[in-house]
């Protein structure tokens, strides 16, 4: 969902995203913003219906405050464990296999407009190895109310040596996405663009929390909408991606709980 990881991974997302200008049948598929319509967000706005997800569609529930999660390194088995159910309260949702990915991003991103606070954003978004040095990840795709062409959600979570480790990425997230309101760049010999990139504003998840939307176009396709919240709990990062949802806030705030909640509890079962 974030972004495309590999061929195989590409060609799957295809699939969902066939009604998309321009699917490439090359080693890259649509990465609606390369992690940035994240495996989630690669689906496109297709000729099924969207349907708005307004606050009356998700129970409310409390916010995580953080504070419980492990400051040192957790390991990539627990990572793994967090998936978000029927349970979490997020109604209609349904597991998206193809859209996962296990093990550390190894992708590198660089902006060919916007300059470097766009290359630092970039990499902040999607948690990049390279940039932050993650040691685990685990990435899970979702769909809400059963249709390939309605609303995708992806959880990833990116464990680091540590709660400062894992905070630089908050911070240059927060510091950068003011000053890159758009950015051009090249993915998997894709050409991807980032359009109307502002801050989302989201009531707090987990120790912080970093809310971010933009329009996601891919090869000079349709731009598609895309929202992310960036939670940090502990020295562990979880981005929730959400695209095809005209109002996301409800959703990625539900979602982001649970992403929380689950990762506290399989800490505390490890």
């Amino acid at each position: 969902m974030k972004a495309i990881r590999s061929a195989a991974r590409a060609a799957a997302l295809c699939v969902l995203i066939s009604s998309a200008a321009g699917c490439s049948d090359s080693s890259a598929a649509a990465p609606a913003g390369a992690r940035p319509v994240g495996a989630t967000t690669k689906a496109t706005q297709s000729a099924v219906p969207v349907v708005s997800q307004s606050a009356q569609n998700f129970p409310s529930i409390p916010i995580a405050g953080g504070g419980g999660a492990a400051a040192g390194p957790v390991s990539q088995r627990v990572l793994q464990s967090v998936l978000l159910t029927a349970g979490s309260l997020i109604p209609g949702l349904q597991r998206a296999p193809a859209s996962d990915h296990l093990g550390v991003d190894t992708l590198k991103y660089a902006a060919s407009t916007g300059g470097p606070a766009c290359t630092v954003f970039l990499n902040a978004l999607n948690g990049t190895a390279d940039a932050y040095h993650s040691l685990a990840e685990a990435d899970r795709g979702y769909q809400v109310g059963g249709s390939s062409g309605g609303i995708q959600l992806e959880t990833m979570l990116i464990g680091y040596a540590s709660a400062a480790q894992a905070q630089r990425v908050l911070t240059d997230l927060r510091n950068r996405t003011p000053q890159c309101p758009k950015v051009d760049y090249t993915l998997n010999g894709n050409a991807l663009a980032l359009t109307g990139i502002s801050n989302l504003p989201l009531q707090k998840a987990g120790d912080d929390s970093v809310g971010v939307q933009a329009s996601s176009a891919w090869n000079g396709g349709e731009p598609l909408l895309m929202a992310v919240d960036t939670v940090r709990e502990g020295s562990v990062v979880i981005s929730i991606w959400v695209s095809n949802d005209p109002a996301p806030a409800p959703l990625l705030q539900l979602a982001s709980t649970a992403a929380v909640v689950d990762l506290l509890q399989a800490e505390g079962a490890s």
